[in-house]
């Protein structure tokens, strides 16, 4: 009887730029604390399923309001693409220092402390990019991945379903294939078609004029196109486009060839390479940087440096602590309380504000509040 193979470790990619402006637009008095707490709890939930969690931040957060317009490789194929700041995004010039304050203070204090490995994507490239390569190439190592974001763009990449799933951070819902479906019309592997004719706004693409989204998406309607092929390959290899297409819609769509091939490139993930053959596409020099990022070495480099902080405030505080004490610490209450017990006297905690400001004659049900809020420092 042979022995079924051992399922490798998968990955959970966390779209950080995405999730921080969230939160901060959500919670702008707490959300440093608000993004470490959700943190804690994708390490520790991706830990329980066999997967370690990464997150990948746009690089230099300061740049995207005074230097978007050169990041985004985008923009030297179509001015204007993709060159919203994060103070656009947030509609708030305030929050803006607070994004990268915050962001500054995350990635310098908060993640090496934590263990919880990050990066930044290539100048050049935006996160989406480096999640969509990283993805690619772990699927391609038999490595199931986990993407966690919001993103439509990154929707497409379920045209890898099920070795790829994307969860919802905030919902922790999962976006199914049937749900790209429902919202767009069509399915994951053909959204980059549907963007690239009927535009993005977001992300400042301009789609094609007098044709709406219900129709884009009868094109690739199996029950009204008797033979579906990429539209790619429809205007690149000069197919006839289906008899029962309106001819208006046909020649609209052959009229504007050039822009839905530059909408295709600029939009599908991952990124198409440049080439002599294909002039839309990210340089060699990014692919050398892309390709350079290796997830496990970054995973492991992150876990060796946050067990020797480990081992070291174990010995100064002499007694033994387990390996990830964090992680047993914030699982549940039972592990609270079993510190509280046995090392009691050499820890310091407070009760939260909400039950500090609570009076009540009763001293045990207090102590039994305090002991509950019971905080490791």
């Amino acid at each position: 009887m042979q022995r079924a193979p051992r399922q490798l470790p998968g990955w959970w990619l966390v779209d950080g730029s995405l999730l921080a402006r969230r939160i901060l637009h959500a919670k702008p008095n707490s959300f440093i604390s608000s993004f470490c707490q959700r943190a804690h709890n994708f390490r520790l939930i991706s830990e329980s399923v066999n997967a370690r969690t990464v997150f990948v931040f746009d690089n230099d957060p300061s740049s995207q309001e005074s230097d978007t317009s050169t990041r985004c490789w985008r923009h030297e194929f179509l001015p204007g693409c993709k060159t919203r700041s994060a103070a656009d995004r947030l509609g708030s010039r305030s929050l803006q220092g607070k994004y990268v304050e915050g962001m500054e203070l995350l990635q310098r204090r908060f993640f090496p402390a934590a263990g919880i490995p990050f990066l930044r994507a290539p100048r050049g490239v935006e996160a989406d990019d480096a999640l969509a390569e990283l993805a690619d190439r772990e699927i391609a190592k038999n490595r199931h991945v986990t993407l966690l974001s919001t993103d439509k763009d990154l929707f497409q990449l379920l045209r890898a379903w099920p070795h790829l799933e994307v969860l919802d951070p905030f919902s922790l819902d999962f976006v199914t294939p049937h749900c790209v479906k429902d919202k767009y019309g069509v399915f994951p592997h053909r959204l980059a078609e549907f963007f690239a004719i009927n535009g993005d706004r977001s992300d400042r693409i301009p789609g094609v004029s007098s044709v709406g989204p219900k129709r884009i998406a009868t094109l690739f309607d199996p029950k009204s196109i008797p033979l579906e092929l990429p539209l790619n390959e429809v205007l690149a290899r000069g197919y006839v486009l289906k008899s029962n297409l309106p001819k208006k819609f046909a020649d609209i769509l052959v009229a504007d060839t050039a822009k839905i091939e530059r909408n295709y490139a600029l939009t599908v993930l991952p990124s198409p390479r440049r080439s002599a053959e294909n002039g839309v596409g990210i340089s060699s020099d990014l692919v050398r940087q892309l390709d350079a990022i290796d997830l496990l070495e970054l995973a492991c480099e992150t876990e060796q440096k946050r067990n020797e902080e480990l081992r070291e405030f174990a010995g100064r505080h002499a007694f033994k602590l387990h390996p990830d004490i964090e992680s047993l610490y914030r699982a549940g209450k039972q592990w609270r309380r079993l510190l509280f017990r046995q090392f009691g006297q050499q820890y310091t905690g407070t009760p939260s504000s909400q039950h500090t400001r609570m009076q009540t004659d009763d001293g045990q049900k207090k102590s039994r509040r305090q002991l509950a809020d019971f905080s490791v420092t």
